[in-house]
């Protein structure tokens, strides 16, 4: 937690250019709790020296940061994960043009929707929205979905499948249906030769 508010810190303060923080701690790594802290600290500057003094002192004129965040259990987002976004930092209309069909923003798009003061954005369990998102479709649809949705998808194939491999031989209650979803798309994907 400490390094994640460190480095998350600093890149609020424009003390470094590293804007993406992943966290891959397996399962009940208290990734969500890493996240919680980092947002509740940007949005509450009040709390930023007691909570992170011992290892890091924050700017003090940095006031509150905008925070949003999308959960991939949240799987009937139905402007998807832009749409979430966009609609958290009150500019749902930018992506207007993404919503029928559902489509994925360019890069430009994205630096407009992105533009003002600081930022941080969080998302969390993200293999559970695309698993959910590419298995609701017909096989044809989730294909296109998942080629549309997903930069770089013909390259990232194998990792992709590694994933969902991974998901699809989950045994824990909560997540059977994302594991019954997952062994769909994994060999969709697996057998994705177009």
């Amino acid at each position: 937690m400490r390094t994640l508010l460190t480095e998350g810190f600093r890149r609020l303060e424009g003390k470094s250019t590293q804007g993406v923080f992943k966290l891959t701690q397996a399962m009940g790594g208290r990734k969500t709790h890493n996240l919680l802290a980092l947002g509740l600290l940007a949005r509450h500057p009040e709390f930023r020296a007691e909570v992170m003094g011992e290892f890091y002192t924050p700017d003090a004129n940095l006031g509150p940061v905008r925070v949003v965040a999308f959960s991939g259990r949240e799987s009937d987002a139905p402007f998807g994960i832009w749409g979430a976004i966009a609609e958290q930092l009150g500019r749902k209309e930018q992506f207007n043009d993404n919503y029928a069909p559902l489509s994925a923003p360019g890069q430009t798009a994205w630096v407009k929707l992105l533009q003002g003061d600081p930022l941080v954005i969080m998302l969390d369990e993200l293999p559970p929205y695309f698993v959910n998102a590419a298995a609701t479709r017909d096989t044809a649809d989730s294909m296109t979905w998942l080629r549309t949705e997903l930069r770089d998808y013909w390259p990232r194939r194998e990792p992709l499948v590694a994933v969902l491999r991974y998901l699809a031989a989950l045994t824990i209650p909560h997540w059977r249906t994302d594991a019954d979803a997952a062994r769909l798309v994994s060999g969709a994907v697996e057998n994705d030769h177009v």
